[in-house]
């Protein structure tokens, strides 16, 4: 059961978190910024995200080739991500 673990700065322009894996997976994100993150696909919006609040963490599970994309409202904040396969 493989581990990675990394930080994305998350800014207003949309970007994918980690990567892709062609294994199922769990992901749990921490949202260490000042303001929220907004999740989603690869057209997220902060109108349209989900919304993970600051110093909030949330895992989910996630299929074979899934993709997750966070953008901010303003500014960049860190997102703390693990994923484990």
């Amino acid at each position: 059961m493989p581990i990675f673990t990394g930080q994305s700065t998350i800014t207003t322009t949309r970007s994918q978190i980690d990567g892709t894996s062609t294994s199922s997976f769990q992901l749990t994100l921490h949202n260490s910024g000042t303001n929220s993150i907004y999740l989603g696909n690869s057209s997220v919006t902060k109108d349209d995200g989900f919304n993970l609040h600051t110093n909030s963490t949330l895992t989910i599970s996630l299929p074979p080739l899934a993709t997750l994309f966070a953008v901010s409202a303003s500014g960049s904040h860190e997102l703390s991500w693990m994923r484990v396969e």
